[in-house]
């Protein structure tokens, strides 16, 4: 079968963007935190020793690194676990202009009192 027609290239023509994906993979290191740690029995999450064991964990480890929140065990984790994880994260040890984000510094504040750990009030 012939033609007489030269072929297009629609797809050049189109207008379509290439964007390289390697430009937007991070820069740092990328660091676990695995919840099953603070699981009792590895099952269940029970929220008020969950609290207090992020109020001591040591967040220095992950200056200018990337948090990855998982929980490599079968058990049902509730949303606000892995929210809680990372206000702990940005409000004791993240730079918050790189983020957008900006944390309160009124020591009236129920939330910052909560959540931030006593070195950085």
């Amino acid at each position: 079968m012939t033609t007489d027609k030269p072929l297009v290239n629609k797809v050049a023509k189109s207008g379509l963007i290439t964007i390289n994906l390697e430009e937007y993979y991070p820069k740092n290191q990328v660091v676990t935190f695995d919840l099953k740690d603070y699981l009792y029995m590895e099952l269940i999450l029970k929220e008020k020793e969950f609290r207090t064991a992020l109020k001591e964990h040591d967040w220095t480890q992950y200056q200018d690194k990337v948090l990855c929140v998982f929980c490599s065990t079968d058990a049902i984790i509730p949303t606000w676990a892995y929210m809680l994880v990372t206000t702990c994260f940005l409000l004791n040890r993240c730079d918050y202009s790189d983020l957008g984000v900006y944390a309160c510094n009124d020591s009236r504040c129920s939330f910052c009192s909560r959540y931030r750990s006593d070195d950085s009030r």
